[in-house]
């Protein structure tokens, strides 16, 4: 731990501090379920003049925000999700484009959606790889490489995957194996599939927060309608399930990430901020291997969001080299 330390430190305040951290954190040096007091955040929403916005949260105050000042206010876009990489740029994705933007705001790579086709999904795969997955005239999945800007990879989806899929309610991940995870807040469910889009499991999800898979394949859900966390195995069936409960708002952006030694965290934002003070809270949960709960720490962080549409909950100590701006 004392090289730790000093490598930390020496990194200062530039972006070799993000990839010192982001290469301990692969080698399991440091385990960002132990990093749970001050919360960092990556948020997307609205601020209160209307901008689709990116903001980075840390020690409970915003330290650094992306306004899209090109999408219009009154404009029906919406982010969908964004990832801080391990580069320290930021890649995001809206319903008619997805883009890497850096840390001092430049616009490194964008794609734009054909027309009458929306964005479901952005995953990135590696630092010059994003998975996309694209409804409307078209479905499919496509890999992007972020370098040359060509499509590597495309697969048409079946029109029965997706059908009512949208943005706002809809999350298609790209698996380890290759198969794909889709939940639907809209049609209350949660199903794998091959890769070639043959359904292999199906299960009913009231308003699932969040879903990821888990190291030995198995699926953690999060149900904000049905107040819990539930854990789902190769064939659809559930393992194990415990409740929310202490959990005030369950209509909110939800974000779970597995971590050291088999423990899950799961982070439950409010989606609509708490005026004048412009504070939105948040609530930190531990699942144990064992799969005990264990209600962590709640509190609230300042932003200048209206609204969230979107979470994610990051170690605070990889924005430390993330320079505060106005």
């Amino acid at each position: 731990m004392k090289y730790v330390r000093l490598l930390l430190i020496s990194a200062g305040l530039s972006v070799v501090g993000i990839l010192a951290f982001r290469f301990l954190l692969q080698l399991r040096v440091i385990d960002p379920c132990k990093i749970l007091d001050q919360p960092a955040f990556v948020l997307c929403g609205r601020s209160s003049d209307g901008i689709l916005t990116i903001s980075l949260v840390r020690d409970g105050i915003e330290a650094w925000r992306y306004p899209l000042l090109d999408i219009p206010s009154m404009n029906a876009d919406k982010i969908v999700c964004a990832f801080l990489l391990d580069d320290g740029n930021i890649l995001f994705s809206c319903t008619s484009f997805v883009a890497k933007v850096s840390p001092d705001k430049a616009i490194l790579w964008r794609y734009e959606c054909p027309e009458a086709t929306k964005c479901l999904a952005a995953q990135p795969l590696s630092l010059e790889k994003v998975f996309l997955c694209e409804t409307g005239l078209s479905q499919r999945a496509i890999i992007v490489s972020t370098i040359s800007g060509q499509i590597e990879t495309e697969c048409d989806i079946p029109e029965a995957v997706l059908a009512g899929c949208d943005p706002s309610t809809t999350r298609v991940q790209l698996l380890s194996d290759g198969a794909y995870l889709v939940s639907d807040r809209n049609a209350a469910r949660i199903a794998r599939y091959d890769h070639q889009w043959h359904e292999v499991w199906r299960t009913e999800s009231h308003d699932c927060g969040d879903a990821i898979q888990l190291g030995g394949g198995n699926v953690m859900v999060c149900d904000g309608g049905g107040g819990y966390v539930r854990e789902i195995g190769a064939r659809g069936e559930n393992v194990w399930k415990g409740a929310l409960t202490g959990v005030p708002d369950l209509q909110s952006s939800v974000d779970m990430q597995e971590c050291e030694g088999g423990k899950i965290r799961v982070c439950c934002l409010t989606n609509e901020v708490q005026k004048p003070e412009s504070e939105i809270g948040y609530r930190l949960i531990e699942i144990t291997p064992e799969r005990e709960l264990h209600f962590k720490n709640k509190g609230r962080i300042r932003s200048s969001l209206r609204s969230v549409s979107c979470a994610y909950l990051l170690p605070s100590n990889v924005y430390k080299s993330i320079a505060t701006v106005p």
